[in-house]
């Protein structure tokens, strides 16, 4: 694990070999987290690790979780990975990946984090189980974040044994911001103004923080109000302009 700047907060079961935290945060409450080899370890610069647990050792993972030591020492993890792509499209982004081997395989999950490299499951799909055939699979994320985003995959196994693969990068195009303005934000009273010059403006969505989509409504060049319905619990939202060459913006807002 290197890490020079930005957050990382481990969310599960880590095992890594070694670290070298130079700046940013590592963040790990609640969490396991094992150290194969502390001596290669070095901590320096402004970076910054917080935790309130202890890191464990290799013998520590071993006895905690034997199945998954097994794995990792025996070279059968779920997957063997071919490739992983990502190709920037009108209204979306294309996701392709290859397997050449899978064992006791369950499923994918794909995540997507922005330039705060915070990921968030977007997806799944499910795996072959058992094969060493070449599998080919794709996934389309809908709602791209506007300029660049990064994805990656997570592996699971049958019995809940997890593995992380490559991170790519994608460069999404949307409306041109200078275009489009989104007032008062935060929202209040459930009313709120868009404003685009974009000429092939036709809808907003409006997405809550896990993806699902909350509303919808046409609207058109120039300055259209927008009235939420008061079911909308307060909160974070993803904002997301649609054009008929869907291209989009998106852009979070509160709604207090």
């Amino acid at each position: 694990l290197f890490l020079k700047e930005g957050t990382i907060n481990n969310q599960g079961v880590v095992a890594i070999d070694h670290y070298d935290i130079r700046g940013g945060s590592l963040n790990n409450n609640d969490h396991a987290f094992y150290i194969f080899s502390f001596a290669n370890n070095y901590y320096r610069g402004n970076g910054s690790i917080n935790s309130n647990v202890d890191f464990g050792d290799e013998n520590d993972f071993e006895n905690d979780h034997k199945g998954l030591y097994d794995q990792i020492a025996n070279g059968t993890l779920p997957i063997k990975l071919l490739s992983f792509t990502g190709t920037a499209q009108s209204n979306a982004v294309q996701l392709d990946w290859i397997t050449v081997w899978e064992e006791n395989f369950d499923f994918f999950t794909i995540e997507r984090a922005g330039s705060d490299l915070q990921f968030k499951a977007i997806g799944t799909l499910q795996g072959n189980g058992n094969t060493e055939a070449e599998m080919a699979y794709a996934f389309t994320d809908k709602y791209p974040l506007s300029g660049q985003a990064f994805y990656r995959l997570k592996a699971t196994d049958f019995d809940g044994s997890v593995e992380y693969h490559k991170i790519i990068s994608v460069y999404f195009n949307g409306f041109s911001t200078s275009e489009t303005k989104v007032y008062p934000n935060p929202v209040n009273n459930y009313t709120f103004k868009i404003e685009t010059a974009e000429a092939s403006a036709e809808s907003v969505k409006l997405l809550d923080m896990s993806g699902r989509l909350v509303f919808s409504q046409a609207i058109q060049t120039g300055i259209n109000e927008i009235h939420l319905p008061e079911t909308i619990k307060p909160g974070a939202y993803v904002l997301i302009l649609v054009g008929s060459q869907e291209k989009q913006h998106q852009q979070r807002i509160m709604i207090l």
